[in-house]
């Protein structure tokens, strides 16, 4: 949405308010004060669509087993998985949305924390593996890995446009298949041949699916 500058002459007391209230939502005044009028008028903003999607994942995968982390801004979305491994370390996914939505609306981003040297190498392997099956079978580019951290970009599909509720069903059905990818391969470590062929099974059927491909 374009934006342009404006002069308005406001009460002290109500711009002290509108700051109190952008400071608890980490925004700024000119945003806080543009939400509440757009919100006045019915009308979506780019905060408003990204709070509704990412409180739309949140239920999404708290069905599926994710549990919820600390939220740390309005655009962002934590949760985190057990790895059936040594003391059963977490993997945490963070999906963070942005304003624009075309040619990409948000980005998903996987790490573990652990200090385990080997844990990491794996978790690393199979990042790597799952990259290089997304070019293969999603011709998705915009994959990128690094010493045990995996960033993806989310592509936006028209459909969204006129069905907005499907983003968060999309981006959950994607976050789900990673998970349960990256689970098998573990449960292969000690066949390294059939944890491959597992992993890219499930991202072909990934990317046949019903659902929206982010």
């Amino acid at each position: 949405m374009k934006k342009s500058v404006y002069s308005l002459v406001l009460m002290d007391d109500v711009v002290a308010q509108v700051d109190r209230l952008a400071y608890s939502m980490h925004t700024n005044r000119s945003n806080m004060i543009n939400q509440i009028l757009a919100e006045y008028c019915s009308m979506l903003t780019p905060e408003k669509r990204m709070q509704s999607t990412l409180a739309q994942l949140e239920e999404l995968l708290g069905k599926v087993g994710f549990q919820p982390l600390a939220q740390p801004s309005g655009t962002m979305l934590m949760v985190r998985s057990a790895l059936n491994y040594k003391y059963n370390p977490s993997v945490r996914y963070r999906v963070e949305l942005f304003r624009q939505v075309e040619p990409e609306f948000g980005q998903l981003q996987v790490q573990l924390r652990t200090q385990n040297q080997e844990l990491i190498y794996y978790v690393n392997d199979f990042m790597v593996l799952w990259a290089k099956l997304e070019q293969i079978y999603l011709d998705h580019p915009h994959v990128s890995v690094d010493n045990g951290r995996f960033l993806r970009n989310l592509r936006y599909n028209p459909i969204f446009e006129h069905q907005g509720d499907m983003v968060g069903t999309a981006i959950c059905n994607y976050v789900n298949y990673f998970d349960r990818a990256l689970k098998l391969y573990f449960d292969y470590l000690d066949r390294p041949a059939i944890a491959v062929r597992a992993v890219e099974e499930i991202m072909k059927e990934y990317g046949t699916s019903e659902g929206v491909i982010v």
